[in-house]
């Protein structure tokens, strides 16, 4: 169960990283391209710019207004492209502090398990040691009553050797004694 939990727990690690690396590439990706554009709509800018100081003499307000749309339409683009790679950006950082967060978690599950898991291996072996000594208790329980038996065995044999010789002894005696009388 712990194990299961900590490979659930592994791979969702995995999967974060993965998210991550992602965020991370498409990052970079829009931070290239970001950069790519700003030059060339510095570029742009620049040629427009003297293109629009070359005509200004020449130009009338019309053409001088069309130049100041191109000119505002691409800063807004260049502004766009910040909020966009400043947003990427909060995603990454919201995203490493989840996967701090989930490796913290992990953490203390795997601390947890390895906790529950040695108490575990101590109450096994506890319980192995007592099993051991109530073993060595009834062994030595049993050969007691044993060694008990085998002296009350002995006694009885004893007894009954008695009681064969007396009995013997009796009969003789009594033998002697009708003998006598006749």
């Amino acid at each position: 169960d712990n194990k299961t939990l900590i490979a659930a727990f592994k791979e969702f690690e995995n999967d974060k990283k993965a998210i991550v690396a992602e965020y991370k590439q498409l990052l970079n990706n829009e931070r290239e391209e970001y950069s790519k554009s700003v030059k060339k709509l510095q570029l742009t800018i620049t040629e427009l710019q003297t293109q629009l100081d070359r005509r200004a003499s020449d130009n009338n307000a019309i053409n001088s207004e069309a130049l100041k749309e191109v000119v505002c339409k691409y800063t807004l683009k260049i502004t766009e492209l910040e909020d966009k790679s400043f947003k990427l950006q909060s995603e990454l950082d919201g995203c490493r502090s989840e996967l701090t967060m989930y490796q913290g978690e992990v953490n203390r599950w795997k601390d947890l398990a390895t906790e529950r898991l040695s108490k575990m291996e101590q109450l096994n072996s506890q319980l192995e040691e007592r099993h051991c000594h109530e073993v060595e208790s009834y062994k030595a329980e049993n050969e007691h009553w044993l060694s008990q038996l085998n002296d009350t065995q002995r006694e009885h044999m004893e007894l009954r050797s008695r009681l064969t010789e007396q009995k013997a002894a009796f009969v003789k005696q009594l033998a002697d004694k009708d003998a006598h009388i006749e």
